[in-house]
């Protein structure tokens, strides 16, 4: 896309600046928000997207190490310090980027200038990814103000193959919520039996085949 077609398309309320490289517009917007924009041939896009997202701290870093190889990095790409621009590489991914150095793939969250480097060169980083979470502490059903059910909450959970969720709805101390009593906790409880294997402890309720969290509205739902 051009700088005059994101011209067309958005709600601009001023063009700041403008070049071949980059633009800076105000967003038409309550705020007038300013959005800097960033234009790159296809074959420098990586590593363009690579320095200007940094970390500054982490560009730092991969500096250090380029010059290591006799290496330069720049937004438009990686030249051999002693050679002619024309032989400058580019990549078609990040992954690409990083592997030229020697790395495993350094994921945008960890770019801050630490110790993401010297773990990328001694294999992956293994990050937390959707896949390992099995379970959600914190959500709220229709039961205070929430907006689905525990029957939909516990289908969308299995879906997600999760083991196990807490249900933290509002207890009667915040009644603008919809706070649930010791007796609308009671009657949703037995409504909801069967739906889901439940385990329930509660100061003010008997323990049932459900325990309770001492906290009102808080409630273990095991996959099972």
């Amino acid at each position: 896309m051009t700088a005059d077609e994101i011209l067309q398309r958005l709600p601009i309320y001023e063009q700041v600046g403008k070049g071949e490289a980059k633009m800076t517009v105000l967003l038409a917007d309550d705020y007038h928000v300013s959005v800097d924009f960033r234009f790159a041939e296809p074959e420098t896009f990586i590593t363009t997207l690579n320095h200007f997202t940094g970390s500054k701290e982490h560009n730092v870093l991969m500096r250090h190490l380029a010059k290591t190889r006799h290496e330069k990095i720049s937004e438009y790409g990686v030249d051999d310090e002693d050679e002619d621009e024309r032989k400058r590489l580019t990549f078609a991914t990040e992954k690409e980027f990083y592997a030229h150095f020697g790395l495993h793939w350094i994921p945008p969250e960890v770019r801050e200038g630490g110790s993401e480097v010297d773990k990328a060169k001694e294999g992956e980083l293994g990050l937390i990814t959707l896949a390992d979470i099995k379970g959600d502490l914190h959500m709220h059903t229709t039961w205070s103000d929430g907006a689905y059910t525990v029957q939909e909450m516990a289908d969308a959970m299995r879906g997600k193959g999760y083991q196990y969720a807490c249900v933290t709805d509002h207890s009667k101390s915040l009644r603008v919520a919809g706070g649930l009593s010791a007796y609308r906790l009671k009657n949703s409880v037995r409504k909801s039996s069967g739906l889901i294997s439940f385990t329930m402890i509660s100061n003010y309720l008997p323990v049932w085949k459900w325990t309770f969290c001492r906290m009102a509205g808080l409630i273990l739902m095991m996959m099972s």
